[in-house]
């Protein structure tokens, strides 16, 4: 059997296709022509504006690469799609996108928010002609819908932005205000809610396929690291720092760094992003020094600094202070690598003092995870095992939850048969306690 997983985000698409076992059969990516169409004026007010004829150009390419590469092996069984979480398309009535989507990152957001660009849209139109749209729809909605013909329904994890409250399990008053008539059904992540046509030649290995709801990326990306199960947490380490888990119980966080998507069993998934993350690296220290630096860094942990390596002020979790400098003179690659593992601990700090449930393991993907001895610090600096997935992106996320709908009982069942570790890294060595309590100590002393 085939299950198919698409994630549609900022630069491109990639659809990766396994079998209910996780080996991989194909995976394909593109990349947008245009990351930003805003006219240029509004580029420099903070319009951010995409394409979703582009976003379908693309996931048609990929798709038909997919389907050249199995061919004679079957059809898919099932797919899932993902994408950037607070993004909205505005569509016609006939279900046509109306000019460009406003991408999650736009002024017009609010911290990313869908619903003020949906009042937005309603009150100036949407595309050069301002027309005013019958229906609004969020990026995997868009995808899906292209898929399916149905643009009628989204899931928790992409209406959570839009004004769905997600443990009442319904819209708020504004929300039903803003979104009119059409509002869609809002279903849990991961069920059945039709089946793929396509009069595409090229995609009709996809034709009857089971189209299964999807959720945000970064929803499918902590599902890709196969941290599905309570007490199960994912740590991406890519650009910035995200963490993710699972919980029996909902988790409220009255200072706001963390929020909390439903899991489709039932479980919450609280989680929450920092500033810091690899953006810093690249910057300070250059990609292409990366491998001399982390053999240098084999000899040099601890170094005994303290780092809090923020590329600018301001952060968001695991405090929220938009004008925190960070600290440290950012010269040493090891210390700088250090000061994100002092930032990750502190982060699982935080979810503990919140009342989650934290295990022993990590499931941990991203560009950190590249580096062997920054994977080392990490597991000594946090006193925990991390365990690294044989394929990262957030499509296999997709094709294993896709899988979890059809053809196992639950989305936990299906990452079990399917997620597959590539890597274990075990703590050695607790150098790395007192270090770390000064470098807490001079976070407190910072944001008092």
């Amino acid at each position: 059997m085939i299950f198919l997983g698409i994630d549609a985000g900022t630069q491109g698409v990639r659809a990766t296709a396994a079998d209910e076992n996780g080996k991989l059969i194909a995976s394909a990516h593109r990349q947008y022509e245009h990351f930003n169409l805003a006219e240029k004026s509004l580029i420099e007010k903070g319009y951010r504006e995409q394409s979703p004829d582009e976003w379908w150009s693309a996931c048609k390419a990929v798709l038909a690469e997919i389907g050249r590469s199995i061919a004679g092996t079957g059809s898919a069984k099932a797919v899932c799609v993902d994408g950037t979480s607070g993004t909205i398309v505005p569509l016609d009535e006939n279900d046509v996108a109306i000019g460009h989507a406003i991408m999650y990152n736009d002024v017009r957001g609010n911290g990313g928010k869908a619903l003020p660009k949906i009042m937005w849209l309603k009150e100036h139109g949407a595309g050069t002609e301002h027309i005013m749209p019958a229906r609004f729809v969020h990026h995997a909605d868009y995808i899906a819908g292209k898929l399916s013909g149905r643009y009628d329904t989204t899931d928790w994890s992409n209406a959570l932005k839009s004004g769905y409250d997600v443990r009442k399990e319904e819209w708020s008053v504004q929300a039903k205000e803003a979104f009119g008539d059409k509002i869609q059904k809002v279903t849990a992540c991961g069920t059945r809610i039709g089946e793929v046509f396509t009069s595409d030649k090229e995609l009709d290995f996809l034709n009857g396929a089971i189209l299964v709801s999807g959720a945000s990326d970064g929803y499918m990306s902590a599902v890709a690291t196969c941290a599905v199960n309570p007490g199960e947490w994912a740590s991406i380490i890519g650009t910035t720092l995200i963490l993710k888990g699972v919980t029996k119980e909902y988790i409220d966080d009255p200072d706001g760094c963390v929020y909390c998507h439903k899991h489709p069993q039932g479980f919450w998934m609280p989680g929450g992003a920092g500033n810091v993350g690899g953006r810093c690296l690249n910057e300070w220290f250059g990609e292409e020094h990366f491998d001399e630096l982390n053999r240098q860094a084999k000899t040099e942990t601890p170094t005994g600094d303290i780092e809090y390596p923020l590329m600018v002020p301001g952060e968001r979790f695991p405090f929220l202070k938009n004008d925190f400098p960070g600290f440290g003179d950012h010269r040493s690659y090891t210390a700088v690598i250090e000061g994100i593992a002092y930032v990750e601990r502190l982060c699982f700090e935080k979810l503990e003092e919140l009342g989650c449930e934290v295990g022993d393991t990590v499931y941990s993907t991203g560009g950190a995870c590249r580096s062997d001895v920054w994977l080392q610090i990490r597991a000594d600096v946090l006193g925990k095992t991390i365990k690294v997935p044989e394929v990262t992106d957030a499509a296999i996320g997709g094709a294993m939850m896709a899988a979890g709908a059809v053809h196992y009982e639950s989305l936990s069942e299906a990452v079990s048969h399917m997620g597959r570790i590539s890597k274990t890294v075990t703590p050695q060595k607790c150098v790395y306690d007192e270090i770390y309590k000064k470098f807490k100590n001079k976070v407190e002393d910072y944001i008092r």
